[in-house]
């Protein structure tokens, strides 16, 4: 009875939903902005950027790529995080410089706040207001480095999976970079490539986005975390029994249709699991499922000096950052050993990408190897000098304050890593899951292996060109 009175309720909500999202909005067509409501939800194309000029050319692109269907550029702030507490963003109609399109502008919000404000699909901009349905999210082309661990923090790829979350497919975009001089033409004519491949391959549909707004049952179960316990991701028998046999849900379990499948359990024994049964084509189908469903999203990353039409199926590279922290004392003081001689010897070399085709030495300066000077560190002193340094400790004042800084970038060689490919002048295009890792959504590892199969041709990943 609860399973049946459960899918009343979300019936209920989507017919509910779908007369909201269908409402004319006479006075607002009505108002000087000039902006016409539909009672149809026609398909558009979402553009989000924190710079008016690379926001002009990001619509180029996208129009150019999707001939006929409507693009909408917004403008946001060049700020972090997403806004919870009710905080009112202004929302403006203008003018953009060069193109002269009609684009919307919203005061005080990040990238991710706009890609919910226009993306969602009960009260956001397109489908309130403009009476559109986002069939795709396109965020950039930003200057900001995203390539590696960076990519974690940056504000592109936050708010790209923003936009995902959501539910609308999403494509982000950016030069890695901190000059704000530097070109953005390489990066949008890699981006216009890849753009018109996903039209071609009908990786992306011009008429309605499949998971916006999103479905809660079934959960999708190829290639995915979802699968736990099933032939694709099998567990041994005992962790399958203290997993799946204990239900914590208010309903019967052989009316859990939702949990996608995980009631059919696949035992293997305690010495592993068997890997999964998908074939190539098999996992380049959930890719673009994924994609479609918003569970998987693109990150392209395009070098400055960009060698056209050099793509690489990338995955996240190894990069980090050192001697980020510097302690600053009230006596002006500070603890940099930078210009300390250089005792132990340097083999790392920090790089700057900026207008370079290939890192080298050239230019490369090198950072310190701390584990070498842990080990070190560590050796034990004599008593004497532990008493001494015990001492100097104590007498030691507080820092008046901390600086925070980008430091000292460290990349490591990683096979189809981001960083590698940028290094040498590609473009990489990188497959991410939106979700963290072992949600029921996130894509499983040997699916995720299959986006970097590049194209032939083009370079591109292969799940991407049609087949």
């Amino acid at each position: 009875m609860a399973s049946h009175l459960a899918r009343a309720s979300s019936a209920a909500a989507s017919t509910h939903f779908t007369r909201a999202r269908r409402r004319p909005f006479r006075d607002f067509a009505r108002a000087r902005s000039g902006l016409r409501a539909s009672t149809s939800s026609a398909p558009c194309v979402v553009i989000l950027c924190d710079d008016e000029d690379a926001l002009d050319a990001t619509s180029t692109v996208v129009e150019d790529a999707f001939d006929g269907v409507r693009v909408v550029p917004v403008l946001h702030d060049a700020r972090d995080g997403l806004s919870r507490d009710g905080r009112e963003l202004a929302c403006e109609e203008r003018a953009l410089k060069k193109g002269g399109r009609r684009a919307f502008a919203l005061s005080g919000a990040s990238g991710e706040d706009a890609a919910v404000v226009c993306c969602d699909p009960t009260g956001g901009l397109c489908a309130k207001v403009l009476g559109l349905e986002p069939v795709l999210c396109v965020v950039g082309i930003s200057r900001e480095t995203a390539l590696g661990e960076d990519g974690n923090g940056s504000r592109v790829v936050r708010a790209g999976r923003r936009a995902s979350v959501v539910g609308v497919p999403t494509v982000v975009a950016s030069v890695p970079t901190t000059s704000a001089t530097a070109p953005i033409e390489p990066c949008a004519a890699a981006l216009g490539a890849l753009l018109r491949a996903l039209k071609h391959g009908s990786i992306v549909s011009l008429d309605k986005a499949s998971n916006c707004p999103r479905s809660h049952f079934p959960f999708p179960t190829r290639g995915r975390w979802a699968s736990l316990g099933t032939a694709q991701l099998p567990m041994d028998d005992e962790l399958a029994a203290s997993v799946l046999s204990t239900s914590t849900n208010d309903f019967a379990d052989a009316d859990c249709w939702s949990l996608g499948g995980a009631g059919v359990v696949s035992h293997t024994t305690r010495d592993g699991t068997a890997k999964s049964s998908l074939s190539p084509d098999e996992r380049r189908r959930t890719l673009r499922e994924a994609f479609r469903e918003a569970d998987a999203m693109l990150q392209l990353s395009v070098p400055p000096k960009w060698s056209p039409g050099k793509f690489v199926a990338t995955k996240p590279g190894v990069l980090w950052r050192q001697e980020r922290v510097k302690a600053i004392y009230h006596d002006g003081a500070d603890e940099s050993d930078a210009s300390k001689p250089d005792v132990f010897g340097r083999s790392l070399p920090s790089q700057n990408l900026d207008g370079v085709d290939r890192a080298d030495q050239s230019g490369a300066r090198f950072v310190r190897q701390l584990a070498t000077e842990k080990l070190i560190a560590d050796r034990r002193p004599s008593d004497a000098e532990a008493s001494d340094d015990a001492d100097k400790d104590e007498a030691r004042p507080l820092p008046r304050a901390f600086t925070l800084s980008t430091g000292v970038v460290v990349a490591d060689e990683s096979p189809r890593g981001d960083v590698d490919a940028v290094s040498r002048g590609a473009a990489a295009v990188s497959t991410l899951s939106v979700w963290p890792e072992s949600h029921p959504f996130a894509l499983l590892d040997d699916v995720l292996v299959e986006s970097l199969r590049p194209d032939p041709f083009t370079g591109l990943p292969r799940w991407v060109v049609a087949d």
